[in-house]
């Protein structure tokens, strides 16, 4: 009777060491970790709102890159030669980069490290925009006033007087396929951009699945609202702080480090339509700040210290036939939960879910006018209200940041502070989704078109149809002809000098501006000109550029674009889309609070394979929704 009293006691004295060790060692695995080490002083970043904050770091970076693209694809198109459906392609490419991620993350969800996934994601990301910037460094300097003695891209810088300098003459220009060699060339780094956007896809692919349910697994139903809020604030502050670096970058010149002259002895200025701004150093600046977010968060461990306690009261509020009960046991465990489900059945299970279907609902409905506006707001705002691509992007970028963020914010916090239950959620988002459909006209606001002639209107007032060539110009042979825009002094805007029929030019040093005279297709008088200008004086012989100053009566033209004037209806449509977006993105974080809450809780097992799943469902739907929004928006803009 000793003898077993003594075995029992000294097997229990023996589980309660074992359990003490596998205390230990999973203390230990939870642990912050650098470089298979796990230093102390590391320790204090080992807690959620550490956590929160290289995750948002994550999420504002990778959507940073759809914001730069948003600002630059105008850029791209000029520098490149890049058309309107490749344009489209460049940023669908996002997407497709996401698909064959996302299937991975469906196969492996169960099996995943998350940090480690979310961190490798970020240096894909960082891979991508090195391949996006690095066409940079393989093109030869641009210099637009080359350009207009000759072939783009590669003559002397002087505004030499000799050459045809795309004037009206009786000589043939050399052949399309000749003029557009060069920019055949540059299409090929079209491919370069495709695969640094299809990485990019794929790196962020981590972070928008998993991040979520990372941050879900270790707080509680209260801390998780306020903590959604703020990360998926970042999905619309991360754009517009794409927007607004890449706006500010472009006031400066592309080849600024390889120019010899100084850019404002090329002739143009920012608001000229032949300059190309600085779009390659917004993607090196996000380059290094996806290194700095990648290395910490490669640290993490799959699970936080005291996440299993949070986890052990979990409530779920899915769609069932009976009250919703609370867990008494840690859904970590094994035998609570069946290991064999199969990915189909959660599906099918999700999709016959009312609320999950209505949440998909809301998503597509919410996103559609969004998702299109991100990708290509700043290049509408150009063409629809007369901006200039770098201020369009900083205003694009100003009114899209404050909206959005305050959307998500608010959101969160009328969650945490209302203790709001799904079925309020779905309420609150009736109301503010009809809200949006009322605002969805604003779409057609837009500005008349600049007067461009052969395009806008007739090429002279005489002529019945649009057309660039007519009657004055037939005999210049402009089929050669580069774009360099002229303006006459009634603010036409012609597609170059031998459009306009101009046969003569002079140079005013002052200003660095061609004048053209003898336009043949401009048939407005310049005789007002002496009372409305005293700025292009051409008076100075020693530049000889004019021996008196009657030859100022005969300018008809200048060499630079007309002057565009924002419209009164930008600020109708600013308020209003302001608005639209915070509602949006309101919808959108009660949106996630209703899909975490539609299953019991987060598991290592079938059922954390069913959060992954719900999470992946509702991220192809926003993700149709993101392909049919650029669609739609490329294909407005492309009918302006």
């Amino acid at each position: 009777m000793v003898s077993k009293n003594n075995v029992e006691s000294a097997s229990a004295n023996q589980n309660g060491i074992n359990s003490e060790n596998a205390r230990n060692i999973n203390s230990q695995s939870l642990e912050y970790r650098c470089c298979n080490t796990r230093p102390a002083i590391l320790q204090c970043i080992n807690n959620i709102k550490w956590v929160v904050f290289f995750f948002c770091l994550a999420h504002c970076l990778q959507n940073a890159t759809n914001g730069l693209l948003g600002v630059t694809i105008s850029t791209l198109q000029k520098r490149f030669g890049f058309s309107s459906l490749e344009c489209s392609i460049l940023a669908s490419a996002y997407e497709m980069g996401q698909v064959p991620a996302v299937i991975c993350i469906i196969l492996f969800g169960q099996r995943l490290h998350r940090p480690l996934a979310i961190g490798c994601g970020m240096l894909l990301v960082a891979l991508g925009c090195f391949l996006q910037f690095l066409p940079q460094f393989f093109t030869t300097p641009y210099l637009p006033m080359q350009q207009i003695e000759s072939e783009p891209h590669f003559l002397s810088s002087n505004l030499s007087e000799t050459g045809r300098g795309g004037l009206c003459s009786s000589e043939e220009q050399p052949s399309d396929e000749d003029c557009q060699r060069d920019t055949n060339e540059y299409k090929g780094f079209l491919f370069m951009f495709l695969i640094g956007r299809f990485l990019v896809g794929v790196g962020s692919t981590p972070i928008v699945t998993v991040g979520l349910t990372y941050i879900n697994d270790c707080t509680t139903k209260e801390q998780f609202a306020l903590f959604s809020g703020i990360f998926n604030s970042m999905s619309i502050v991360g754009p517009a702080a794409g927007v607004l670096c890449a706006s500010l970058m472009l006031g400066q010149f592309v080849d600024f480090y390889r120019v010899d002259s100084d850019v404002a002895s090329l002739g143009i200025t920012s608001d000229d339509a032949r300059w190309i701004g600085n779009w390659w150093m917004s993607y090196l600046f996000l380059m290094f700040f996806c290194l700095f977010c990648a290395i910490p968060t490669l640290g993490y461990a799959n699970d936080l210290p005291g996440a299993q306690e949070i986890r052990k009261s979990r409530v779920s509020e899915a769609h069932t036939t009976s009250k919703p009960s609370k867990s008494a046991t840690d859904p970590y465990s094994k035998g609570k939960v069946d290991e064999e489900e199969k990915s189909l059945r959660i599906v099918l299970s999700l999709l016959c879910n009312p609320t999950f279907l209505l949440v998909c609902v809301f998503n597509f409905c919410d996103m559609f006018f969004v998702v299109g506006f991100n990708a290509f707001g700043p290049k509408i705002f150009e063409n629809f209200f007369h901006m200039q691509p770098s201020f369009a992007g900083l205003l694009f970028g100003a009114v899209l940041l404050p909206s959005g963020a305050i959307g998500t914010i608010l959101g969160g916090f009328l969650i945490s502070h209302f203790k709001m239950t799904s079925r309020m959620m779905i309420r609150v988002q009736l109301v503010l989704s009809a809200v949006v459909v009322v605002t969805l006209p604003i779409v057609l606001v837009n500005c008349s078109n600049i007067s461009f002639a052969g395009v806008t209107r007739p090429l002279m007032s005489s002529d019945d149809n649009i057309q660039m060539t007519g009657e004055c110009n037939r005999d210049c042979h402009c089929e050669g002809i580069n774009f360099q825009p002229v303006c006459s002094q009634s603010q036409v805007q012609y597609f170059s000098p031998c459009h306009a029929g101009c046969s003569s030019k002079i140079h005013n040093p002052e200003t660095n501006i061609y004048e053209y005279h003898k336009c043949a297709c401009i048939s407005e008088s310049v005789g007002n000109y002496l009372n409305t200008s005293s700025s292009y004086n051409l008076t100075n012989k020693q530049e000889g550029t004019s021996d008196n100053i009657s030859a100022l009566v005969d300018i008809e033209a200048f060499g630079k674009s007309c002057d565009l004037h924002i419209c009164s209806k930008a600020f109708i449509f600013m308020p209003i889309f302001a608005v639209t977006v915070c509602i949006v993105f309101i919808c959108f974080t009660m949106n996630t609070a209703i899909m975490f809450r539609l299953v019991t809780a987060m598991a290592a097992n079938a059922v954390h394979n069913k959060l992954i799943m719900l999470l992946l469902v509702n991220y192809f739907t926003v993700q149709f929704v993101n392909l049919m929004g650029k669609k739609f928006a490329n294909c407005k803009e492309h009918r302006r």
